[in-house]
């Protein structure tokens, strides 16, 4: 039984044939030596994608620490939500390297 899975989708692929795999979910077919690079060049486009979101959340992520209320509320960043909780305070969890934020 094949464990590879589909680098696009991440369905389990099948073997069509001695040196194809198929995925079912998006059709997408490879040879079994190709899926690495494959998975490897999906990986690159999701960081260069996420890349500029990552550099917004920087500009927009404000130093000043978030107060939560007795309901939960953020004060300091005027956020009346408890799920999600605050846009800044969600920034936070996010690694400083990985954000590019500067602290």
């Amino acid at each position: 039984m094949n464990e590879e899975r589909c680098p696009v989708c991440d369905k389990m692929l099948d073997r069509v044939a001695e040196n194809t795999l198929e995925c079912p979910g998006c059709r997408c077919q490879f040879h079994p030596q190709h899926v690495a690079l494959a998975r490897a060049t999906r990986a690159a486009e999701l960081a260069a994608a996420v890349k500029p979101l990552l550099a917004l959340i920087s500009d927009l992520y404000d130093r000043e620490p978030c107060r939560f209320d007795h309901h939960g509320y953020c004060q300091t960043h005027g956020w009346m939500e408890t799920d999600p909780k605050c846009p800044h305070y969600r920034a936070l969890l996010i690694p400083p390297a990985t954000a590019g934020r500067r602290e």
